[in-house]
């Protein structure tokens, strides 16, 4: 058989194509670090991965044996790149749970100033805090989906595609962020649908803190520090709107959603740190809407007032490689059709390094009960682990 042809580049193309295998050996031997190109431009490579298992009460194929499961909970590829002077662009990806990679984060920013900054492209809306934190910063390993339902759009984890603003003020005592997105049902509308006037959706968020500014990049968020940022007290209020959101084409509501917590970060002596954090939820649109919308599976929470409360501690003294970092959240969700829907957990970290190397042990309990949702009571037993690089 013939050998196919070769068809060989110019030197210069071939010096090309050696700088680039030779950059990219230097990223993935540098991972989670900057790799500098002169005047003042970049690129960075990171990884994020979240496995855990879990056995669940009534959890197995025939209904009544707990199940055994492992799982790949996140799997992400972190880019970032530099042009200086301002100017950057972020590429993410996450493994989807059917295995496939998808783009969660693909947009670019030029910061005018700390206190006016813009992004755009596919990225997530500024809202809650838990929303806020993404799945790797948060005090307990699960994201709290029971209350935590800003706007989850067909995109990916919670981004869509639009353009953001924000920035910090006030010595950084104040972080502001609103943006417009293509929001439900906007390129998705059909006759059925709701949004037949392609309407956007804004989402604003507004944070104080009356001590410590919490740490760049402002952002994004967490719901712990563990101890390393000083005291913290940030008071924050979000909200998100889009008319004609929910529903089909003739039963219809718009969408609206807003969001108070106060969260609270001391640190201990010793190099531990207290963390507290409350919150509350309304998701206001009509319950007729809601059961109409386009889709089974809508993507959002129904109508109705929702909690959580949760705390921490982290013990300063090391115990081999890590600290201990015990934690209990509690979620309750009160539904306008009736009915309410509470999921506890509490567990403890081992943490190593941060949001960066943490090991888990923690029981979840979950009830539902009342006329809007179907009386269920379901208990499981978790272990997890998060690395980042």
């Amino acid at each position: 058989m013939k050998s196919p042809c070769l068809n060989i580049p110019s030197s210069s193309l071939r010096r090309q194509l050696l700088i680039a295998s030779s950059v990219l050996l230097s990223l993935a031997a540098q991972a989670g670090t900057t790799l500098p190109f002169g005047d003042g431009e970049s690129i960075s490579l990171g990884l994020g991965l979240r496995s855990s298992f879990a056995s669940q009460s009534n959890g197995a194929p025939n209904g009544t044996d707990r199940s055994s499961d492992f799982n790949l909970d996140n799997l992400r590829l972190y880019i970032d790149a530099s042009l200086g002077q301002g100017i950057s662009a972020t590429f993410n990806t996450d493994r989807r749970s059917d295995g496939s990679i998808q783009v969660i984060d693909g947009f670019g920013e030029i910061s005018f100033a700390p206190g006016l900054n813009v992004r755009m492209g596919r990225l997530l809306p500024p809202g809650d805090r838990q929303n806020m934190d993404g799945p790797f910063y948060q005090l307990a390993y699960d994201f709290p989906g029971t209350v935590s339902n800003f706007y989850a759009p067909s995109n990916a984890v919670g981004r869509d595609d639009g353009v953001a603003v924000w920035g910090r003020v006030a010595d950084k005592k104040l972080v502001y962020g609103i943006g417009a997105f293509q929001g439900r049902n906007h390129t998705s509308a059909t006759s059925t649908t709701s949004n037949q006037s392609a309407n956007l959706l804004y989402a604003g968020r507004l944070a104080y803190n009356f001590l410590a500014p919490e740490p760049t990049p402002a952002y994004y968020e967490g719901s712990t520090y563990f101890g390393t940022a000083g005291t913290i007290l940030t008071a924050t209020v979000a909200a998100m709107s889009q008319s004609d959101g929910v529903g089909n084409s003739t039963i219809k509501s718009d969408y609206r959603a807003s969001n108070l917590d106060l969260f609270f970060e001391l640190p201990v002596a010793g190099g531990g740190a207290l963390n507290l954090l409350g919150a509350y939820y309304k998701y206001d649109y009509s319950t007729a809407a809601y059961t109409a919308d386009y889709s089974g599976d809508n993507g959002i929470s129904p109508p109705g007032k929702a909690y959580l409360l949760e705390g921490g501690y982290l013990f300063g003294n090391k115990v081999g490689m890590g600290r201990f970092q015990p934690f209990a959240r509690y979620q309750k969700y009160d539904l306008d059709a009736g009915g309410t829907v509470k999921h506890t957990d509490f567990g403890v970290h081992y943490v190593i390094k941060g949001a960066d190397a943490r090991l888990s042990a923690f029981y979840v309990k979950d009830d539902q009960s009342g006329t809007g949702t179907t009386s269920v009571s379901s208990n499981a037993i978790k272990l997890a682990f998060q690395l980042q690089f």
